[in-house]
């Protein structure tokens, strides 16, 4: 479509091309990026044509592409686009839809044994009787012998500042691996002998995995024990306010979440000396849990060029797709659309990583 006068303003915005295009640069001028982008009109175009989209298809837009995949990266990538694009030659939205606020119980096993180190730290728990206790659980087979001693050296002697932080950080923690969830894991398979906040969290812009769950971020920090943490460390903790966005934002599902959380610890550890953190330091041996960077942009360009391959003709580039229809050509391009949007800001797969490069695996 070259011309605009069919589509309206209030035609777009309620369109489903719309809805599978937030969180994107298209929310800033969804008009102007229609006048500008021919791909854009032609997927309003080919939407109309459809006249009324099978509810599949619109379920794949709304619980999918637009819930929205992951636009800061997933640990698992690419499984949440790969998932999409299975969906789209099954027709069919699957029950679980990966992608915020999802992780796997080995990833949340995996954090509990972090925030057990933390935990005997604070108590002052003997090395000896920690570490027994962490490698009879045999988790990930990781050198946990090592990991508590860093943490434990780290944090050194207990300081009111620091015990208070990690508290704070502890909760946090707790309240991730109770809220992410699983296709076999509603927020129903962790924490249940404590009460951290409404698990099932608030907003509509997603349904984060299952349609009865919502956006967990902001639930916990509105908790009364919570509030009145946060204000202490806020008034008595140089640069709090800012340690404390840190504190919040370690979410389990992000692809370096070890490496940013350990990152948090350093930091802690600082508080209450006059040293400089050494941000360069190892304490949790995680580079096996988020992806080698450069890997994961490759893998994103191949598939970028799969997917337009597929669009003009070529069934074979994308075979999980299968034989191309109306309906699955206008998913398949709102989600190549929406990719292309997300490789020009996402610091996942935008050519931006920051910091190191992980071991993660990213298929062949």
């Amino acid at each position: 479509m070259e011309q605009t006068d069919e589509v309206s303003h209030e035609r777009l915005s309620a369109s489903i091309t719309r809805t599978g295009l937030r969180f994107t640069d298209v929310d800033d001028d969804p008009w102007g990026s229609f006048v500008a982008s021919p791909e854009l009109r032609s997927l309003m175009t080919e939407e109309a044509a459809l006249g009324t989209v099978p509810a599949w298809a619109e379920e794949i837009v709304t619980r999918m592409i637009g819930s929205p995949l992951p636009p800061c990266g997933h640990y698992a990538f690419p499984a949440p686009e790969i998932q999409i694009i299975e969906a789209i030659g099954q027709e069919r939205c699957p029950d679980f839809v990966m992608g915020c606020y999802t992780a796997d119980p080995a990833r949340k096993r995996r954090l509990q044994a972090i925030v057990y180190c933390l935990d005997a730290w604070l108590h002052s728990a003997p090395l000896e009787t920690a570490t027994w206790e962490l490698e009879r659980h045999s988790i990930d087979g990781g050198d946990w012998a090592g990991i508590v001693s860093r943490i434990t050296t780290t944090l050194g002697e207990p300081h009111p500042l620091r015990v208070l932080l990690i508290e704070r950080l502890i909760h946090r923690l707790r309240w991730w691996i109770k809220v992410h969830s699983w296709d076999n894991d509603g927020r129903t398979q962790f924490g249940l002998d404590q009460y951290l906040g409404d698990p099932r969290g608030e907003g509509d812009w997603g349904d984060f995995g299952d349609p009865e769950l919502r956006d967990p971020y902001f639930v916990e920090l509105r908790e009364p024990d919570i509030v009145t943490m946060e204000e202490r460390i806020r008034t008595e903790v140089t640069d709090g306010k800012a340690l404390l966005v840190r504190i919040q934002s370690t979410w389990l599902c992000a692809p370096k979440a070890f490496r940013y959380i350990e990152r948090v610890l350093l930091e802690i550890g600082a508080v209450g000396t006059t040293d400089m953190p050494d941000f360069n330091q190892r304490l949790l041996d995680c580079d096996d849990t988020y992806p080698d960077f450069e890997r994961a942009r490759e893998w994103e360009a191949t598939l970028l060029r799969r997917l337009a391959s597929w669009l003009v003709g070529d069934s074979d580039a994308v075979p999980e797709l299968g034989p191309v229809t109306p309906t699955k050509h206008w998913l398949a391009g709102v989600l190549h659309y929406r990719l292309m949007l997300m490789d020009n800001w996402s610091r996942f797969i935008g050519g931006r990583p920051r910091g190191r490069s992980g071991e993660g695996g990213i298929p062949g």
